[in-house]
């Protein structure tokens, strides 16, 4: 898993099909990726961040992404602004229809 190139971590963390028990596996698992190679893989922090379906994210697992960001990732302020955004966003609707989360970009 570590040694997937970008392209196929995103097919698989994206797909709708994916088998995991929560959305906090695959939090964890992104941020394991990039950490692998914390180098090379930061700036695809944000291109990562579309797959995450931040509305599933459990409050513990969405301030471990935070924190993460803030101290590894050196976003700007106002990507880290448009990732919280966006997930006050998914929370905000009411209605059952898919939410589609934009990429975060500067």
């Amino acid at each position: 898993f570590l040694q997937m190139d970008i392209e196929r971590l995103n097919e698989l963390l994206g797909d709708d099909d994916l088998r995991v028990p929560d959305e906090d596996y695959v939090s964890d698992a992104a941020i394991s990726w990039i950490r692998h190679d914390i180098s090379s893989r930061s700036k695809y922090f944000n291109e990562i961040c579309v797959n995450l379906r931040l509305r599933y994210l459990s409050e513990d697992s969405f301030s471990k992404v935070l924190s993460f960001i803030r101290s590894e990732c050196h976003v700007t302020d106002s990507i880290l602004e448009g990732f919280i955004e966006n997930r006050r966003y998914s929370y905000s609707d009411a209605s059952n229809t898919v939410v589609v989360e934009t990429p975060l970009s500067t």
